[in-house]
């Protein structure tokens, strides 16, 4: 009692934050998913939690919290999410990325590509 054990320690360091964020757009208040991120990273940053649970408790109590559940409601938003290189505002400027609740539900647009990178010899060098 009273000891707590090293090796059950959660270490938070952050959400990853990755270069492409930056060209991912949510159309629906034009940011990107990088400005989310650094939403997300105010919570805890670089703070130890006692377990998972401890964790989990206190990110659900965070406003961090509110901003993940408002992401995931446009990830799953049909056309919410873009690929945009340029500043250009133009729909050919722009890859509409796939947005559902079952993001890895096969349709005709992606039954190929979904085959291949879903078979073992994707991953084979």
């Amino acid at each position: 009692p009273g000891i707590t054990d090293l090796n059950t320690l959660i270490i938070f360091r952050g959400f990853q934050k990755r270069a492409l964020y930056k060209y991912l757009i949510l159309l629906l208040d034009n940011k990107t998913t990088a400005f989310y991120v650094n939403e997300l990273n105010k919570f805890a940053n670089r703070s130890t939690f006692k377990n998972d649970d401890d964790f989990f408790d206190k990110f659900i109590a965070s406003l961090q919290y509110l901003v993940g559940k408002e992401i995931f409601s446009y990830f799953i938003t049909p056309k919410s999410l873009v690929f945009k290189s340029s500043i250009s505002n133009k729909e050919e400027d722009m890859t509409y990325l796939k947005t559902s609740l079952n993001p890895f539900e096969q349709d005709t647009a992606n039954t190929h590509d979904n085959e291949i990178m879903l078979s073992s010899n994707f991953f084979s060098c």
